[in-house]
């Protein structure tokens, strides 16, 4: 399963890491987004991060493990060296995330992403929802919206380090998003349907303002996939998590009907890139959970998304 030493580092060139690093490399990296730029920081950068800290290593090893999982599922072997590498992952990178330092927060920052896909692109049982659960907040959604503080923190030393082109080209995503025109999103009326159902039940000044924010981070990244001359990444998809407030994120906690409207919406998104194998099946399976969890009445809110993920 891999080969490691008394202090639970990773013994480079042994047939295990040889396996998985050659198809992180050579398969896995092409695979997270579709700009040609950021494929190459996926290809080069980013195994050079990992080759100089063990966290980023055992993270992008369980990742690739977890592709050729998904490419030979006969081969039970790789669901649990992705598990193994996962830990120790976890384990190594606690203490990287407990301090940030100019040093290493491009190693932690891509680690944070790592974990997000790998929480993503593991196997799911029936129960589990991709954004909230019995247990509080998502692990995935966690590191996702940890990324922003390393941002936040951080920045001057990511824009000018080996993730430059990475931060840069999420930089100008989120500033396409804010300048444009919604006057086409696919998706349009359907929201402001929704903010029309939501507006009207909701007597609470407070949280009609967190709904409102949230849709219209929503309307910004309908926008963004209106536009057809391109495939889309991460970026695209998850800006909308980085965006979305810690009110909104308390009140989907709390399973409130209208913060999983909103959340059915996002579902469509996720729909969007379900030709990428870590995000496969993810809408349908949340959709499914949404409308376990809605009453009659808010199921009706959400009859575009549902037709548009399980139609």
């Amino acid at each position: 399963m891999g080969t490691w030493d008394e202090h639970g580092r990773l013994i480079l060139n042994t047939p295990d890491f040889d396996e998985l690093f050659q198809n992180f490399c050579m398969e896995t990296y092409h695979t997270i987004h579709w700009d040609p730029v950021q494929q190459m920081v996926w290809k080069d950068s980013v195994p050079q991060i990992a080759r100089s800290f063990d966290f980023v290593m055992h993270s992008l090893l369980a990742l690739s493990a977890l592709h050729l999982s998904h490419l030979y599922p006969q081969g039970e072997s790789y669901a649990l060296r992705a598990l193994l590498h996962h830990q120790f992952s976890i384990h190594l990178g606690g203490k990287a995330l407990s301090r940030i330092t100019n040093e290493n927060c491009s190693a932690v920052y891509i680690f944070s992403v790592l974990l997000a896909l790998y929480v993503i692109a593991r196997p799911r049982e029936p129960e589990d929802l991709l954004l909230v659960g019995e247990m509080g907040i998502a692990p995935w959604l966690l590191m996702f919206r940890g990324t922003r503080v390393i941002t936040d923190n951080s920045l001057e030393s990511l824009i000018s380090g080996p993730l430059a082109p990475m931060i840069k080209g999420g930089m100008q995503r989120v500033e396409l998003q804010n300048s444009a025109n919604n006057s086409l999103s696919t998706g349009k009326e359907q929201l402001m349907m929704l903010q029309v159902f939501i507006t009207k039940t909701t007597a609470d000044a407070r949280l009609l303002r967190i709904y409102t924010e949230a849709v219209e981070e929503l309307q910004k990244s309908f926008m963004t996939f209106s536009f057809d001359q391109y495939d889309h990444g991460t970026t695209d998809a998850f800006i909308w998590v980085h965006r979305v407030s810690d009110e909104y994120l308390l009140l989907l906690r709390g399973q409130t009907q209208e913060s999983l409207c909103i959340l059915a919406f996002f579902s469509v998104l996720l729909h969007k890139m379900k030709a990428k194998w870590w995000c496969e099946g993810w809408s349908t399976h949340l959709m499914t959970q949404i409308d376990r969890l809605l009453d009659e009445t808010h199921r009706r809110w959400i009859w575009w998304p549902f037709k548009e993920v399980c139609e």
